[in-house]
C-alpha cells in the first residue's frame, strides 16, 4: 500500500492524491461534503504536475459526457420554467467540469486506482458500520420495531438512499476482488471487509442490488478462479448472501413485502392510481414518463419543463401520491429522452455504450462492471437527476477515462 501511494504521489503530487482518495472516501459517507470535496479535486487537478498530452479517445465517457451536458444546457431553449432548469443544470455540472478538465489536461491515471479503490471501499465499509451503529442506537433508546425490520432497507441505510448505497457497495466489493488491494491487508481483514459490503448490500434492502449482487460474486469467481485468496471467501459470501436474504424475508414481514413488490413487478401489469409502493409507483411513473415523451418528440420537454409536464402527467391520471411526493420517471432512460427527445437518448447512449465496448475490447472487467452497474440501475432509478448519482458516474468515469488497466487473472 506505501508503494502504490508513493508512486502515485510521485506522478500526480500531494495535493490531486490527498484530494481524490478524500473525494472517493466521502462518496458514501457524507454527500454534503462532497461539493467542496470536488472543488479541492478540480483546484489540485489544475495545479498538479503536467503529463504529456494523449490522443483524444472517442470511446472515453469525458466527450459524451461534456455532450450531453452541453444539451441540457441547449434544452434551456425551449423551457418555460428556469428556476427548475437551472436547479437541474447545477445537479448535472460535474458532468461538465470533471470531463472539461480531464480533455484540457489530460492525466495517465494508472498510479491512482488501487489507492482510489481502496479509499471508497473503507469509506463503504464505514458507511455500513456507521448505519449498523445508529441502529443500534435507535434501540438503545427504544422503539417499538421489531429487529428485522429496524436494520432493513431505509431504516438501515440513513446515510445513503438504499438503491444508490447497494451500487456504490457492489463497486466497492468489484474494486476491492479485481484489483491487489485486498493484497495490503491481513487475511481475516480481508474476510471480514467482504463480509461488510455483502452485508451492507442485502441490509439495504435494494431489489436492484439483491439481483446484482449474486451476477457480481459469480462474476469475481470467474474471472479469479485462479487466485485463492479471492475465490474461497467469495463462494462463502455467495452461500452467506443467499442464506442472509431467506432469512432476512422470513423474519422480516416488511422484507417479504419487497419481494412480493418484486414478484409483482414481474407477474403483473397493473398498478393501482394510489399506490405507493416502491414497485407500483415506478410503473406510474414510466407509464407517465412514456406518455411525457410520446407528447414531445422529437426535441423532449426542455430541461426546465420536463418535471411539470410529469407532474401534469401524473395529475392527469390521478396519481396524486406521484404528485405530492414530485416523483420523477424512476429510470433515467425515460427521464432523458421525456427532457431532450432522441438527441438525448442517443447521447445518454453513448456515454455508456462505446466506453462499455471498448473496456470489453480492452478486456477491462473492472471499467465494463462499472458501466453495467450503470446502466441496470438507470433503469430503476433517474440517478442522473441527483447529486448521489451524478458525483458517483463523473468521479469514477473520470477515473477510468485516464486509465486502461486490463485485469490480468
Amino acid at each position: 500500500m506505501i508503494i502504490a501511494l508513493q508512486e502515485a504521489r510521485a506522478r500526480h503530487g500531494a495535493p490531486l492524491l490527498v484530494s481524490t482518495l478524500v473525494f472517493a472516501f466521502l462518496l458514501p459517507l457524507a454527500q454534503n461534503l462532497l461539493p467542496l470535496a470536488l472543488v479541492a479535486l478540480l483546484i489540485s487537478w489544475a495545479l498538479a504536475p503536467r503529463m504529456p498530452r494523449v490522443p483524444l479517445q472517442l470511446t472515453t465517457h469525458t466527450i459524451w459526457s461534456a455532450g450531453l451536458y452541453a444539451l441540457y444546457l441547449i434544452g434551456m431553449a425551449w423551457s418555460t420554467n428556469m428556476e427548475y432548469g437551472l436547479f437541474d443544470l447545477q445537479i448535472k455540472l460535474p458532468m461538465l467540469v470533471l470531463p472539461a478538465l480531464f480533455l484540457i489536461r489530460p492525466r495517465d491515471l494508472a498510479t491512482l486506482v488501487g489507492p482510489t479503490g481502496f479509499a471508497f471501499v473503507l469509506g463503504n465499509a464505514v458507511a455500513v458500520l456507521a448505519d449498523l451503529l445508529m441502529v443500534g442506537v435507535t434501540y438503545a433508546q427504544g422503539t417499538d420495531l421489531p429487529i428485522a425490520q429496524g436494520i432493513f432497507s431505509a431504516n438501515f441505510s440513513v446515510l445513503l438512499h438504499p438503491s444508490y448505497f447497494a451500487m456504490y457497495l457492489e463497486l466497492a466489493l468489484v474494486f476491492w476482488t479485481l484489483l491487489s488491494i485486498h493484497r495490503w491487508v491481513p487475511s481475516w481483514l480481508h474476510w471480514s471487509m467482504l463480509a461488510v459490503l455483502c452485508l451492507g448490500v442485502v441490509l439495504s434492502g435494494s431489489k436492484m442490488g439483491w439481483i446484482l449482487l449474486p451476477l457480481i460474486l459469480v462474476a469475481v469467481v470467474v474471472a479469479r478462479w485462479k487466485d485463492v485468496r479471492v475465490r474461497t471467501p467469495i463462494i462463502s459470501m455467495i452461500a452467506a448472501s443467499v442464506v442472509g436474504i431467506v432469512l432476512l424475508v422470513s423474519l422480516s414481514l416488511y422484507a417479504r413485502d419487497r419481494v412480493n413488490e418484486l414478484w409483482g413487478a414481474v407477474t403483473s401489469t397493473e398498478a393501482h392510481a394510489d399506490a405507493q409502493t416502491s414497485t407500483e409507483v415506478r410503473k406510474l411513473a414510466w407509464a407517465g414518463a412514456t406518455q411525457v415523451i410520446a407528447a414531445n418528440l422529437p426535441w423532449g420537454a426542455g430541461t426546465g419543463d420536463v418535471k411539470d409536464e410529469l407532474l401534469a402527467t401524473y395529475a392527469a391520471h390521478g396519481h396524486h401520491h406521484l404528485v405530492e411526493q414530485r416523483i420523477n420517471a424512476h429510470d433515467q432512460w425515460l427521464q432523458t429522452m421525456a427532457t431532450l427527445g432522441w438527441p438525448g437518448i442517443l447521447l445518454l447512449l453513448a456515454v455508456v455504450l462505446l466506453p462499455l465496448f471498448a473496456a470489453f475490447v480492452r478486456r477491462d472487467l473492472l471499467e465494463a462492471v462499472f458501466l453495467l452497474l450503470c446502466i441496470a440501475n438507470w433503469t430503476v432509478e433517474s440517478m442522473l437527476e441527483v447529486q448521489a448519482g451524478v458525483m458517483f458516474f463523473a468521479f469514477f468515469a473520470l477515473l477510468f477515462a485516464g486509465t486502461s488497466h486490463r485485469l490480468r487473472t
